[in-house]
Parts: structure tokens; C-alpha cells; sequence
């Protein structure tokens, strides 16, 4: 029998540690808001008022709600050819969902997968859960965590069947260009790929730099993409559980909704009339300006940090998303041990992150992300810089001399 492994991230982040900590610098969704606060950041609150009022709605599976969702979402991918239509997304249980019901539908045993390394865990361990061979094509920090061509082009072979992707990347904060995004795609296409890219940091971009959805690549004569999305990270409503997987593909759609049937059946009602109202175009702008004015404050914050570090901590600043890998060096030079430096900077400050080898680090190579943390860059800035001054104690301790 398959077996997945222990979701350590989450283990670390939400279970092990979550109430020892007094400042939480581990996830990467948005702030979040009260539908009270969505109502007052949209620009027509008596509309939006009216779209939330869940007095008269139906709690059975409608065919108009769904709909409404999947036609706004539609519009995100604005220079795709052909438009991108409403039946080509699938709505799901969060990007959570998403990504498991691509993978189910479109993943058999012995199928080989290239996945980028680091990336979300869950991504390439949903496709060895599955009885998939994995390759991984690191990633790396001194070429800008950019995806190397030729290795890709090494990595596959007759067999290999799925390419997996995250743009912007988690943990990363990388961003893929447009035109690197193409040359990606030219490969897969040339090798007949499926090409599936986590889109759920998507638009989350920290420069002037705001590349396309990889949706967008797909054409006529290649159109074997699927991107997936939800409204936890960019927009804050993690609690909302509405994702997509998106492709214009209509067998790989159609073996989507197959697996959808068994696993999903539907959304929550309550959840897609919320997220339509997100969506809509009085209220996702205004959201989005707000998250990336937060990380913006944020990112400045940890270039001060950087720069006035340099000997203890190594980072190429993110340009997308919402979370920092940070490589933190011992006196010599060294990566130090990223599990010892979260337990002790916990211990010692209560700033609570995400260790690189146990979140994101694949199995039996766990080294290759020594010394790496990802730190949360959407959180509050008086809370960040909060953060902040706990890593600048921590360099300072004395255990932190000893890792």
C-alpha cells in the first residue's frame, strides 16, 4: 500500500509549537478579514452588504452560485487565446483540494514526475503517495531560485508524464517571468507534458515584474496545463474553502471532474456566495492593495534586517508571494541547524518559523535546506517588526553561538 507521510510543516506550525508562541512568523495566507471589515474595504459597501445576505439562500448545491465564482475567476487570465470560459475551472475544497484532484485524476503509478525543489511539500508527496517516480529539479539560491532549462530537459525521460510547478514559489518567494514561463512551456510541449503549476500565491508580485498565469501559454496546439489557485493566500480567506484547478483541456478536465465526483461532489454553498463577493471587482483590487502595501512595509523591514546581518544570514528578497527563505550562518560560516535555531528562537524570543529541512525538505536530502527558514510576510508590520527584533536577539544569544 502507498503511504503519505506526516505533514511535518503543519505539525511544526499548527500543532507542536502554535501555543508556545507569541508571535507567529511560520505560515504564509493573508490577515484575513470579517465579513463586517469585507463589507467596509469594498467600493460599494451596500452592495456587497446585499451580496452577503445569507437569509434567503437555498443550502443545497446551486448551479447559479458556482457559476458566478468560476465567470470572475475566469477573467484573472486576461490574455489567454482562446479566453479562458467558465467550464474550463473546477472548483474545489481549497488549493488543498485542487492540487489532490489533479493529481488523483491525471497520476498513476509508475508515472514519472518532475517536481521544483523547494516547493509545497504536499505537492510532489500527493504524487509519491500515489506510486509516482519523482525526480526534482532543485532550485537555487545563487541563480535566483530560477528554473534551470538544461536540467530540466535531463531530468526527463520516455516515461515522465507530469512536470510540477509553483509560481510564485513557496518557500522561496520567487517569481518565474513571462518569458522564462515560456521557454518552460516549449519544453513540456515538446515532450508532451502535463504541466501543472500552483498558482496560489498568484497575483502576489513585489515588483514591476507581474508575469502571467501559465494558463495563459496554453494554445492550440499545447494546451495540457492546469493551474490551480484559492483565496487563502493573496486575498486572506483561508477559511473561505474554495479553490480551482483551471485547464482548457477538455480530457484532462473531464478526468478531473471524474475524480471530483467521487472525492468532492461540491462546494459549500455559504463558501461560493462568499467567494464570489471576494472576487467580485468592488472588492478583490482593495484586498489585494491592502496585502501587498502590508508586505511591502515588510519587505523593507527585512532588507534593513539583511543588510545589517550579512555575516549571519544569507537571502535573495522576495519578489512574490508572501513568505522569506532566510539561510541563517553560524561563526564560521556554515549553515546552522534550522531546527535547533526554531526551537531556540521560540524558546527564547516566542517568534515562531518554519524550519527549511523539516518543512520543505524531501526525503532522505533533508541537508540540502540546512539553515533555511521561511518566515511569513503578510502578517501586521508592527507584529513583523516584532519578528524582527526577536531574530536580532536571538543572533545575539549565546545559544545561538553554540548551534
Amino acid at each position: 500500500m502507498n503511504t503519505i507521510p506526516d505533514f511535518e510543516l503543519a505539525k511544526w506550525a499548527e500543532h507542536d509549537h502554535n501555543g508556545k508562541a507569541t508571535l507567529l512568523a511560520a505560515g504564509s495566507r493573508g490577515p484575513g478579514m470579517t465579513l463586517k471589515e469585507l463589507i467596509a474595504i469594498s467600493s460599494d459597501p451596500d452592495a456587497t452588504a446585499a451580496a452577503l445576505q445569507f437569509d434567503n439562500i437555498k443550502l443545497i448545491p446551486q448551479v447559479a452560485s458556482a457559476g458566478k465564482v468560476t465567470n470572475r475567476l475566469a477573467t484573472f487570465y486576461p490574455s489567454a487565446e482562446p479566453p479562458i470560459q467558465h467550464s474550463d475551472i473546477l472548483l474545489a475544497h481549497g488549493c488543498t483540494g485542487a492540487n489532490s484532484m489533479v493529481i488523483q485524476a491525471l497520476v498513476n503509478t509508475g508515472d514519472h514526475v518532475i517536481s521544483t525543489f523547494p516547493t509545497y511539500t504536499p505537492l510532489f508527496e500527493l504524487a509519491r503517495g500515489l506510486g509516482a517516480e519523482l525526480s526534482f529539479l532543485g532550485l537555487k539560491q545563487e541563480n535566483e531560485w530560477a528554473v534551470d532549462l538544461e536540467k530540466l530537459e535531463s531530468l526527463i525521460t520516455p516515461s515522465t508524464k507530469m512536470l510540477i510547478l509553483n509560481n510564485p514559489n513557496n518557500p522561496t518567494g520567487s517569481v518565474t517571468s513571462t518569458s522564462q514561463q515560456r521557454k518552460i512551456v516549449e519544453i513540456a510541449a515538446k515532450h508532451n507534458l502535463i504541466l501543472l503549476c500552483d498558482e496560489i500565491f498568484r497575483p502576489l508580485y513585489h515588483t514591476d515584474d507581474k508575469p502571467t498565469s501559465y494558463l495563459e501559454h496554453s494554445s492550440s496546439s499545447y494546451n495540457r496545463i492546469v493551474v490551480t489557485g484559492s483565496l487563502s493566500k493573496c486575498w486572506g480567506f483561508a477559511g473561505v474553502r474554495v479553490g480551482w484547478a483551471a485547464t482548457t483541456n477538455p480530457e484532462l478536465r473531464k478526468a478531473m471532474h471524474r475524480v471530483r465526483e467521487w472525492i468532492l461532489q461540491d462546494v459549500s454553498e455559504m463558501d461560493k456566495v462568499v467567494a464570489a463577493e471576494i472576487l467580485s471587482l468592488r472588492c478583490h483590487p482593495k484586498i489585494l492593495e491592502k496585502n501587498l502595501g502590508i508586505i511591502r512595509e515588510n519587505r523593507e523591514t527585512l532588507r534593513k534586517f539583511l543588510d545589517d546581518n550579512k555575516g549571519k544570514t544569507s537571502c535573495h528578497l522576495p519578489t512574490g508571494g508572501s513568505t522569506a527563505f532566510i539561510r541563517f550562518l553560524g561563526g564560521d560560516g556554515q549553515p546552522v541547524d534550522d531546527l535547533e535555531f526554531g526551537k531556540g528562537l521560540l524558546e527564547e524570543t516566542g517568534v515562531l518559523i518554519s524550519p527549511g529541512q523539516l518543512g520543505f525538505g524531501r526525503q532522505g536530502d533533508q541537508g540540502a535546506l540546512k539553515g533555511y527558514v521561511r518566515m511569513h510576510m503578510c502578517i501586521p508590520p508592527e507584529k513583523y517588526r516584532g519578528a524582527i527584533a526577536g531574530f536580532e536577539k536571538f543572533l545575539g544569544s549565546e545559544r545561538f553561538a553554540k548551534l
